[in-house]
């Protein structure tokens, strides 16, 4: 019945997702390079490949790809709150629903006690180092650094765009170890004999 429940949501999140970030967006494709579009669309286009997944197997995919993919949103979610931007319309969804949505998800569904390798917490930071990346081609090709890898990117040293990108790359790591050992804490505390039998 959980695994019902769950392939149900995969669908209502991947429809969330994909409709609210072309709500936001579809009026100005030029800013359709920007990391809450780029990370919206491949979220929301995951959990529809999650949800047909379990259709056809009846198996869930890797924990990992669930937490990568909250994470990456996560992130938007903090930093809306941490620089107190005001969103309105769709990027409500985009910047707070979605982010909390997903969040909740994760904690119900994801337990990281299925992960027996620490090391593979890291790969937390492929999507942020692809994103820039692309960003940087985006912006040799049509000459428009998309936001906020611009403020990283544009008229900064070689020296800084390293910096401030390791910089990134620490904020992930450090999000998702914690996040990853909070999860198992939480789910051996559920699973301990003690629990059970209250």
């Amino acid at each position: 019945m959980k695994n019902k429940v769950r392939s149900g949501c995969d669908l209502v999140l991947g429809i969330l997702f994909i409709v609210t970030e072309i709500w936001g967006y579809y009026t100005d494709i030029s800013y359709m390079g920007e990391y809450c579009f780029i990370s919206g669309m491949l979220v929301g286009i995951f959990f529809l490949i999650s949800f047909c997944h379990y259709i056809m197997t009846k198996k869930e995919l890797s924990v990992l790809w669930y937490f990568n993919c909250m994470l990456a949103i996560l992130i938007i979610l903090i930093v809306t709150l941490a620089i107190g931007l005001n969103v309105e319309g769709a990027f409500i969804f985009i910047h707070i629903v979605n982010p909390i949505v997903l969040f909740v998800y994760w904690g119900v569904f994801c337990n990281h006690c299925e992960i027996k390798n620490p090391l593979q917490i890291a790969t937390v930071v492929v999507f942020p180092i692809c994103y820039f990346v692309l960003a940087f081609v985006l912006w040799k090709i049509v000459g428009k650094c998309p936001f906020p890898a611009s403020l990283i990117l544009v008229d900064n040293s070689l020296g800084m765009v390293l910096l401030s990108v390791g910089c990134v790359v620490v904020l992930f790591l450090v999000l998702g170890y914690g996040l990853h050992f909070l999860n198992k804490l939480v789910y051996n505390k559920l699973s301990s004999p003690g629990a059970r039998h209250r």
